[in-house]
Formats: C-alpha cells, structure tokens, sequence
C-alpha cells in the first residue's frame, strides 16, 4: 500500500474483538474518492512506544489528516469531571487541556502523542469525530471537530487540506446525502480476521421521536436514509466472500420499525449463499403488535436482540413515547421467547425518566430477577440530559436539540445546571446514578451472570464469537471477565502482529 494519507484510530470499550461500521464507511467513502486510508484499532491499548512507533511508520509528509474516533468512550467517561490534577501531577508539564484531552481520551499521554505526530509533518491537522464529538472544543491537541454524520464531513476536510487554500472552520457539519447508495468494503489493510463478524448498516437514523433521545436524525419518515436491499446484500456478500464472515452486526437504530423493511430484507437475505446470522436493535412493542414478523427476523438471522424498554412504570412510558403496557409488553416478550428459544434478549432501560421513582423502579426490577423472565440481560443506564448553556467544551453543548427533555427540561420537569447534573420532583442524577448501579447489581448476582461482562450478549454478541464464544456460552453464563481478557488480549496480539507486516 501507498503511504497513508489519512489514518484513522478507532477503538471499542467493550469486552471481546469488534469494529464500528462508521469508522469503515468513513475509510470506504475516502477510498471511494482516491485517497489512502489506514484504520488502526484498539488506540487505548497500545503502550506509548507502540503507539509512537505506529506514528512514526505510517505518518509520513504525504498524511495530512490523523482522525481519533470517540466510539471507545464510555458514556459514563462523559459525564464525569476529570480529575485534572491527578494526571498534571503523574506527568508534570500538562496544561489544564492537556491534561483534560488526556483523560477523554483515555490516553494519559496524548499530548506527548500530538507532539509525535507533528513532528512527523507540521501541517498534519488532527481531528476528532464520533460519538459525543461535540463535547470537544479545538484547541491545543485538537485541530478540527467533525459533527454529526462523518462522510461527507470528512471527506470535506481532505479536499480543503489538499487544496490551495484550505477554510479555517474548525467545526465541520456535513448531512451525508450519498447515504442511501453508498457500500461499506473492508480492504486487506483493514486487518480483517477471516471470518469474523463485522459490522453493516442497513439504514440511519429512526422514524420515532422519543422524548429523551438525543440521536442524530430521529424522527425521520419511513424508508428515508436506508440502504437498498441490493446494496445490503452486495455488502454481505464481499464479507462472506474475502474474509468468510458469516456474523454481523446490524447498526440500525430500529432495525423492525416497520412490516414493510422486515419483509422487505427477510425476502433480500434469502438470496445469500450462506446462513447468516446478526444482532440489532428492535422495538419490542412493533414486534408484539406484528406478530407476523417474529419468523421473518427469524428466518433473517436475527439470534442476539437489544430492545430499548426504558421503562416498565406505565405513565413513564407514556411521557416518553413508548406507551404500550408493561404487562402487555412483559406477555409479549414471553411470547417471544417461547417461539425463539435460542434467541438472547437483551433490553436497556433508564434510571431517571419522568414519572419514575426509586420505588417504580425498584418494584419492576423483581421481574427481571425472576427465573422465567425471557430477557436475560436487562442493562440499566442513568439518565443524561445536556446542559443548556452556550459555549459548550468538553462538559457540555448548547443543548440536547434532538432531545424534546433536552431541548426543554422544565417542560417535563427537570432543572439543569451548566454541568448536565439535573433534579425533579422524582429524583437527581445523583441519585440516578447510585440507583443504576444498585440495579445493575442486582442482576449480576443473577445465576449465570456472576462476573459476566455487562451487557455482553447483545451489541456485543458478536464481539464475544469473535474470540471464541458461542451464544450457548453466553447463555448458559460461562463467560467470565478474566477469560474474556485473556482471550481478547491474545486476538489484540495477533492484530498488531498483523499491523507490522504492513
């Protein structure tokens, strides 16, 4: 391969070996475009030297653009305040920012790593894109901000910097209209392991506008920014064909909002030359009120499921958009795991939603401690809301505007300060905090989920297969933190060994 002119690193801050689509689509776009692109993965688990040594290798006079990807931040990593002075005092001559940067990016030496960077080529710009990007401002150790969707963005950037006179903009926000037609191709210097599960998007973004979400492009109409079946399935295919991936992730942040999309690709998929299988996200309450589309995802290969519950407290539900009864919903799921026994099912559920108390909560949590309960890993998450101040920084943006509670936090009931620490009638984030970790507590006693990693059998289902877990391990619970580690450390040493021959 050509001297990189773009390297990208990514991470996850999950258990097992997996990659985020974005990432890749991003890598697919610029390729698509004529420039050279090298993704490097697991930036938070190289030592200093390595990473310095990756720099010094693949950052050369030709790379004018080094992309960091927030997708390993954890959520909660966010909405922390950093303790500054701890890493000022471990590595004594950082600013404040420097030091800040550091701890987001959970790379203590990231200042001595821009350094190294830019003494391989001065006009090399920095850019930081992803999830949660907006909580970053540029600055010192930061040279641009991608927001929002990244293609077009991106892309963008790399014709200003190669061009005469490049913009200043530091903030760079571009809708990616090529969406719908686009592929996503994993190149052999993207180090893919044959046969392993990788991630495809089949569309973006959600028909739904529940209160609290705070996702880019909720609320959009029915079929708009999704992906042909064609497409989907040549995507599937150039997987299974070089790298024989017959697992993936599907992205979608509804993958079944409608009877029309599921048959729709259930009919696609038949096409396939092998059996797939993929974990998503679905509604519980559309596959309830469908009945019908039970065997098609089925037959589709859906085996790993999260359902985005949030709350099983009825007029919480109903403030929040997701009004079906709870004891509808809980017949439903029970339903649903009678007719897809070797189905996992997950759920989410938030800690701090109008109308819930400790005591709701508390009282709903008992039914997923039961023995026949059908979901087997319920996660618990405290609620975030967006400080409305102006400015933003690291702590903040001007607010949540996807986010009806967000956008107007009085209306349904909450106060919040410049921090995003919020309070109403029902509870603070304090306590909202606490609580989540209580009730996460609760279901790590489970049998089976003693030292389960979190949450380690949805979005991470696939993750897990890759370094050698069957679902029924999951299952079953035979996955422990310590094996897991073990196994992920041994695939994370074969990467960068694989990483060298290049």
């Amino acid at each position: 391969m050509r001297a990189p002119q773009i390297v990208i690193f990514t991470d996850v801050s999950s258990p097992g070996f997996g990659r985020y689509a974005g990432t890749y689509r991003i890598a697919t776009e610029l390729r698509n475009h004529g420039y050279s692109v090298q993704v490097i993965e697991y930036f938070t688990h190289w030592s200093t030297k390595e990473l310095k040594d990756i720099v010094k290798y693949f950052v050369t006079k030709d790379t004018l653009l080094v992309g960091i990807s927030t997708t390993f931040l954890l959520n909660e990593m966010l909405r922390t305040r950093t303790d500054i002075q701890k890493i000022k005092d471990k590595y004594g001559n950082y600013n404040d920012e420097g030091a800040r940067l550091s701890q987001y990016l959970g790379r203590p030496d990231w200042p001595e790593i821009y350094d190294t960077i830019k003494e391989r080529n001065s006009k090399t710009q920095i850019m930081i894109g992803g999830h949660k990007a907006g909580k970053f401002e540029p600055g010192p150790y930061i040279d641009r901000v991608i927001l929002g969707e990244g293609e077009e963005s991106v892309l963008n950037l790399c014709k200003q910097l190669y061009s005469e006179a490049p913009s200043n903009s530091k903030h760079i926000k571009i809708q990616y209209k090529r969406f719908t037609t686009s592929s996503i191709r994993y190149e052999p210097n993207d180090l893919i392991f044959q046969g392993e599960h990788l991630p495809i998007e089949i569309a973006r973004g959600c028909i739904f506008k529940c209160s609290f979400c705070s996702y880019a492009l909720n609320g959009k109409k029915l079929w708009e920014f999704n992906r042909t079946p064609e497409l989907v399935v040549d995507d599937l295919r150039h997987a299974y064909d070089n790298y024989g991936s017959e697992g993936f992730m599907f992205c979608d942040d509804t993958y079944n909002d409608s009877v029309e999309k599921v048959r729709t690709y259930h009919k696609a998929f038949k096409k396939l030359p092998f059996d797939q299988t993929f974990s998503g996200y679905a509604r519980a309450d559309l596959i309830i009120s469908h009945p019908e589309t039970m065997d098609m995802l089925y037959e589709s290969g859906l085996r790993s499921v999260f359902f985005g519950i949030e709350s099983l407290n009825h007029p919480t539900g109903k403030r929040i958009g997701k009004g079906m009864h709870p004891e509808k919903m809980k017949e439903g799921l029970y339903r649903m795991k009678e007719k897809w026994p070797d189905v996992i099912m997950s759920c989410g559920l938030i800690v701090g939603l109008p109308e819930d108390t400790e005591e709701t909560l508390r009282k709903n949590n008992e039914w997923f401690l039961q023995d026949d309960c059908p979901v087997q890993y319920p996660s618990y998450y405290p609620l975030y809301v967006a400080p409305s101040t102006p400015g933003g920084g690291l702590y903040g943006k001007a607010s949540d505007k996807n986010s009806k509670i967000g956008d107007n936090p009085f209306s349904f009931g909450y106060e919040v300060d410049q921090h995003g620490n919020w309070k109403s009638q029902w509870m603070d984030r304090n306590k909202a905090v606490q609580l989540t970790e209580e009730l996460k507590q609760t279901v790590g006693d489970l049998p089976g989920h003693e030292n389960q990693p979190e949450s380690a059998a949805w979005v991470f289902f696939n993750r897990m297969q890759n370094i050698g877990y069957t679902p029924e391990d999951l299952v079953q619970g035979n996955v422990t933190q310590d094996d897991v580690v073990i196994r992920e450390n041994k695939l994370k040493s074969e990467y960068k060994d694989k990483l060298g021959t290049l």
